[in-house]
């Protein structure tokens, strides 16, 4: 059982791996990478089509899973007719879909999005995900057993463990995110912000531009290919509004967030991205000490009490995996296959494989992922030197 080293000068590092349960390929890089120490949690997208095996796998080698909240990409895990302001119709496939990043946002900026339909949608991904933890768990102990379908109709076949017990086994939802920062909207918040607490979830990211950040060379340009620096400042600022909701609501969060320059290639440089981890910390524990000093003690102790999990912790946002391309994707079948109705044609195979019912978009494709699992361990080696510590086995 592993746990983080005892932690030197520098804060303790929470490595999340988003877009967990996307596809085989990516998951596998997740969990080399969490197997190696060089990550602390996985965050799983539960309409994914390898979400229920994600879970499962995860389980095995005791890896917290928390909530990638979906509210941008692929199918609903609710009727449509039950979240109309959330879905449009896609010609290409005949479904509802969701909006997209773009037309979400906007849409939650002009008030266009039912707070109703964003708590159904999350309550039933929030259910999606503690049957699938709670079947994995069950598994894990006893070994085989046949799986339930998949919540977007896909069955995915989970290897036998022959009752080994899961080493660390994850107990319950370790976290929530929002893919894409959905969850940052104020009016959303003040719906979210509840459920999560109902269903005893303890933390939640704040995805918060630090100045360290704010001052970087990747996003001095204008942001990444991934995400642009207007959009981040966006996110950052409803963030801002968010915490003091989910405070409320009793939810944790880290005092520091970095991420937002560290996507894709920008991982490879590791050392600048170990510093800015450090600086960030180093800012926010500094603006908590001027916040002391001031007459505000009541706000002081509601972000140390209920905003942060420690004022010793940062979270590290990362995308790791290997690539899904259709060559993968088919090769990982042979090891998972898909359930005996699943469309035979190639595009649709891959589908039913890959992504969140709409097949994979160009970034799960593309090997900037790759290159953020092989960046990770020398990202891991600059902290140690400088002090921090990468946390494994978060709430274990």
């Amino acid at each position: 059982k592993r746990h983080a080293a005892a932690p030197g000068q520098g804060p303790r590092v929470i490595v999340t791996a988003d877009d967990c349960g996307y596809s085989t390929p990516r998951d596998d890089g997740i969990l080399e990478a969490f197997e190696a120490g060089l990550i602390s949690r996985g965050s799983v997208m539960v309409n994914g089509m390898t979400a229920r095996q994600m879970v499962a796998r995860a389980v095995l080698v005791g890896m917290p899973v928390g909530l990638h909240l979906n509210l941008t990409e692929g199918l609903p895990l609710s009727p449509p007719s039950a979240i109309p302001s959330l879905v449009t119709m896609d010609p290409e496939y005949g479904k509802a879909v969701f909006w997209g990043k773009g037309a979400f946002h906007a849409r939650a900026a002009e008030g266009l999005l039912d707070p109703a339909d964003v708590r159904t949608e999350a309550q039933a991904q929030l259910h999606a995900l503690e049957r699938m933890l709670e079947a994995a768990q069950r598994r894990s102990v006893h070994g085989g057993g046949d799986c339930a379908p998949h919540p977007s109709g896909v069955s995915d076949t989970l290897p036998p463990t022959g009752g080994v017990p899961a080493r660390g086994r994850t107990r319950g939802i370790s976290h929530v995110d929002g893919h894409q920062h959905c969850h940052v909207h104020p009016g959303l918040a003040a719906v979210l912000g509840p459920l999560f607490a109902e269903h005893r979830v303890p933390s939640i990211r704040l995805p918060l531009l630090s100045r360290a950040e704010d001052q970087s060379e990747a996003l001095a340009s204008g942001g990444s290919q991934y995400t642009k620096r207007a959009f981040i400042e966006r996110v950052s600022a409803l963030a801002a509004v968010s915490r003091a909701v989910y405070a409320a609501c009793g939810l944790r969060a880290p005092i520091a967030f970095v991420g937002f320059a560290c996507m894709g290639r920008e991982m490879r440089r590791s050392r600048r991205v170990a510093a800015l981890v450090v600086a960030a910390h180093r800012q926010a524990t500094a603006g908590l000490a001027s916040l002391e000093s001031s007459r505000r003690r009541s706000d002081l102790r509601l972000a140390a009490s209920s905003a942060s999990v420690g004022l010793d912790e940062v979270e590290l946002m990362s995308h790791p995996g290997n690539a899904t391309t259709p060559d993968s994707v088919r090769a990982a079948a042979t090891r998972f296959p898909a359930s005996a109705d699943a469309p035979s044609s190639a595009a649709s195979r891959i589908e039913a494989l890959a992504g969140c019912g709409c097949g994979p978009d160009a970034f799960a494709a593309s090997d900037d992922r790759l290159q953020e699992t092989t960046s990770l361990a020398a990202v891991g080696a600059e902290l140690r030197a400088l002090g921090a510590s990468v946390a494994v086995c978060v709430g274990d």
